[in-house]
Order: structure tokens, then sequence, then C-alpha cells
């Protein structure tokens, strides 16, 4: 009898300590920072160096949790059609952005009147998305609508 209760209290503490831990783990947010970026380049007047990149400062980055489909290779995406939970930042003087966010996938737009831009895909159909599980700032948004390649 002895033996069943301390069996069951030390089955109790484990489980419990398990639930802990493993709840514990899902709360933990991870800093992700990235940048936003207006390349330009002007290839039809021959300048093959022409290529410039400066930051774009004040602008509203949203992040999508999971990926994100693209329609046609489309960099926009109308801003209502992104029906998941949406996290909103901007960017500072730098261009630099910053979020706080629970592991798992997510993909970044930066925000352009009604629409989310992001002229980057996965050749799969869907918008770039980066794995979030550990601390992160190789984030890249890079604007390109009014370049001539």
């Amino acid at each position: 009898m002895l033996y069943k209760k301390i069996f069951f209290l030390s089955l109790s503490l484990g489980l419990f300590l398990t639930f802990k831990i493993l709840i514990g783990r899902k709360s933990v947010l991870i800093n992700v920072q990235g940048r936003a970026e207006l390349l330009s380049s002007n290839r039809q007047k021959g300048d093959l160096m022409g290529f410039s990149s400066k930051p774009l400062e004040k602008s509203k980055i949203i992040t999508i949790f999971g990926k994100v489909k693209s329609k046609e290779s489309n960099a926009y995406i109308p801003l209502k059609e992104l029906t998941k939970k949406k996290l909103i930042t901007h960017t500072n003087s730098k261009g630099i952005f910053n979020f706080n966010l629970k592991p798992g996938v997510y993909t970044f737009f930066i925000i352009n009147e009604n629409n989310a831009y992001l002229n980057s895909f996965d050749g799969k159909g869907y918008y770039k998305s980066y794995e979030i599980f550990s601390k992160r700032n190789d984030i890249i948004i890079t604007i390109t609508s009014k370049s001539y390649f």
C-alpha cells in the first residue's frame, strides 16, 4: 500500500513537471529583427552598376503565422485576404524592425496602402517564410517595384 502511494505521488509529480515545462516552452518569445529597404536600379539607361538601396523608415511591417499562398507570383496581396492573425510593428530610421514571436513559421510583409507586399517566393507557390526557433536578425524585405532590371 505504501509503495502504491509513493508510485502515484511520483507519477503525479512527474506529469505535473512535464506539463509545466511544455507549457513554459510555448510561452517563450523569440526576438526577431529584420530590415526593410528600397532597391533602385535603372538598367534601361545602360548603367550596369546602378543599384542603390535605402532603408524604409516608419514603414508598417506585418507578420503572419504560417505560410501564405501567392496568387500567380504577385508581389501584392490585399490585406483583407490575410485572414490569419497579424502582428504589426514599424521600422525605425534605419529600416530596422523587431518582433517578439512564439516559435513557428512566419511570413513577413510590408504594408503599402491596403496591400501587403513581398517580392520573395519559395518556388512552391508561397511567399518566402522563415522558421523562427531561435533569435534571428537576417530577415530582409526588399521593395523592387520601381526598379527596372
